[in-house]
């Protein structure tokens, strides 16, 4: 290698080399760049105290703790609502298609829940006996719904009438679990809304689990 790359490269014998090749070699030798020493032009900022700042800003155990309490507690509440409206969906829609048989009324009460948006609701205690293979089985579904046995003035009247004590009545029951009955099949459209909601509390109680807060502290 030529004596002038060790020591640093001259201008003088480089004179008809163009000025941006000119201006690279200055470069070179004003920092000293060398093959077994590469060293940046600048230094690099580094901060001080990242592991001070890092404590500073770090979530206190006890809310840690706390945060991920309340999140197993909203994702149990989540679970539990989300099993109760699978069943209520994927039985009213399978109830469509099972077997009936005739029953008969054997109690049947109603009372008031006290006001509400819309009007007074009534709730409605109905009892129905049925016969399978021989079999007898008493029920109380009245339907798959959100709001189980739960209507307004006239609906109650009118269920009331309907269902009175010794009337017959068709019952639709499950062909596996004939335990497992109804009388008016089929799903509730606002069951989707409670389904709907206990997907979201999942998603809130997994971000609650797996995002710390930050503490704020002032500069």
């Amino acid at each position: 290698m030529p004596a002038g790359l060790s020591s640093g490269l001259s201008l003088d014998v480089l004179r008809p080399c163009p000025v941006s090749i000119r201006t690279l070699i200055s470069i070179w030798n004003l920092y000293e760049f060398s093959p077994s020493s590469w060293r940046l032009p600048w230094p690099a900022k580094r901060d001080p105290m990242p592991l001070e700042r890092s404590k500073q800003h770090a979530e206190p155990r006890f809310q840690r703790r706390a945060r991920r309490v309340a999140s197993v507690l909203v994702a149990v509440l989540g679970l539990v609502l989300l099993a109760d409206r699978t069943f209520v969906l994927s039985q009213g829609h399978a109830s469509l298609d099972w077997p009936q048989v005739e029953g008969v009324v054997l109690l049947s009460e109603s009372w008031p829940l006290g006001a509400a948006r819309g009007g007074e609701r009534y709730g409605l205690n109905v009892l129905y006996g049925y016969t399978v293979d021989g079999q007898d089985f008493e029920g109380r579904r009245l339907e798959f719904k959100r709001s189980l046995a739960q209507r307004d003035e006239q609906a109650a009247l009118e269920a009331m009438t309907l269902l009175e004590v010794g009337a017959p009545v068709t019952v639709f029951h499950h062909p596996s679990y004939p335990e497992l009955a109804v009388l008016a099949p089929g799903t509730d459209p606002s069951a989707w809304v409670g389904l709907g909601f206990a997907v979201l509390l999942l998603v809130v109680a997994t971000i609650a689990w797996t995002v710390p807060v930050r503490r704020q502290t002032k500069s």
